[in-house]
């Protein structure tokens, strides 16, 4: 075997190489990400908000079965991550 057979065998196996190291880092195709954004009011407003605004109670029927609608199409949605705003000084 001469030396430009010898280096084209090298070369055809560093690209198949390559070329084997370059599909195995790229990522398979995935549907893309679902995301819901849920925001309140603060329930529990003690007046030191910018805008304090009068809300209706939210431990009548009413609103109670409003806050049960929402939690249930939160569990249709099976979240994987949540993030919330905690209270000041509040653990974690």
């Amino acid at each position: 075997m001469n030396i430009r057979t010898k280096i084209q065998i090298a070369s055809l196996l560093w690209l198949s190489t390559l070329v084997l190291i370059s599909l195995a880092q790229t990522p398979a195709s995935s549907a893309p990400a679902q995301v819901m954004v849920l925001g309140t009011y603060h329930f529990g407003n003690p007046g030191q908000d910018l805008h304090d605004m009068k809300a209706d109670n939210v431990l009548t029927p009413k609103k109670q079965a409003e806050l049960a609608d929402v939690a249930a199409r939160l569990a249709r949605f099976k979240p994987t991550k949540i993030a919330v705003e905690p209270l000041p000084n509040a653990p974690i």
